[in-house]
């Protein structure tokens, strides 16, 4: 059950992949503090990640709306490298 505080345009769920073979490590680093930081409280979304270095990949979950974290890969020139599902 989804628990809402505030309008979003996308009220549902995503899970996402970014395979760490297709970024540096600088840029793994400032995905982790912007998961970490407070976008976590941003309109009521959530994010979820581990990083599975035998599978090579970062592995999440958003919650609520994930326009944010979509538009933050973006502004980084990192959206083309994530794949999304619901």
């Amino acid at each position: 059950m989804k628990k809402k505080n505030s309008f979003v345009t996308n009220s549902s769920s995503s899970s996402f992949i970014i395979a760490l073979s297709k970024i540096s490590d600088d840029e793994l680093h400032i995905i982790r503090v912007y998961l970490d930081g407070d976008a976590n409280l941003k309109d009521g979304d959530v994010y979820s990640y581990e990083i599975d270095y035998v599978l090579g990949i970062i592995r999440g979950f958003t919650s609520m709306d994930d326009r944010y974290f979509f538009n933050f890969l973006k502004s980084i020139s990192l959206d083309h490298l994530v794949m999304w599902t619901e």
